[in-house]
């Protein structure tokens, strides 16, 4: 009986996450379709590579993973699913911070036209992009890095909200 209700669980979790995989994916190929329709433009946005290397970088460092002891890991195929969709979250929010100019120096991306006008999330995906290819190189490096490493995202919103915390108490009291 309490295998039962274990598969039941199991299977429900594994039902969820298939359907919001589908939903990403459907959204993603409706878009390179959008995208694909007009003249001169990229099928696939900066953003879908970026998620890539991740999923790579997760990949690649599962046999590493030793988690002895959860309960929750009985189905290896869905751990390493929600890995995945985690180091593609943490991936994409490491490129946003590096869009916005948030981390700077020769070991980051630039990127182009950051400075313009917003005018829509569609114009924000395909207009931003890096500025060379060493800067479209190292973006994916730490792509990969997101997705290997799952406390490096985290460390390094830590480190910017000190940051901005310093910065707030600097700037003195709001008139």
């Amino acid at each position: 009986m309490r295998q039962r209700r274990s598969f039941g669980r199991s299977f429900q979790r594994a039902a969820s996450l298939a359907t919001v995989v589908a939903a990403i994916l459907l959204s993603l190929g409706f878009y390179a379709l959008q995208v694909a329709a007009q003249e001169g433009a990229e099928i696939l946005p900066v953003s879908v590579f970026v998620g890539l290397a991740a999923v790579v970088g997760s990949a690649v460092n599962q046999p590493f993973r030793h988690e002895e002891g959860n309960p929750e890991q009985t189905d290896t195929g869905l751990y390493f699913l929600w890995k995945c969709s985690v180091a593609i979250a943490f991936a994409l929010l490491l490129y946003l911070i590096f869009m916005a100019g948030m981390l700077r120096g020769g070991l980051f991306p630039e990127f182009r036209r950051t400075e313009e006008m917003f005018v829509s999330i569609q114009r924000f995906v395909l207009d931003i992009d890096p500025k060379s290819n060493a800067d479209f190189a190292k973006l994916l490096v730490w792509s990969f890095v997101a997705g290997f490493s799952e406390k490096f995202v985290p460390n390094i919103i830590t480190k910017l909200q000190g940051s901005g915390d310093r910065d707030d108490s600097d700037a003195g009291p709001p008139s």
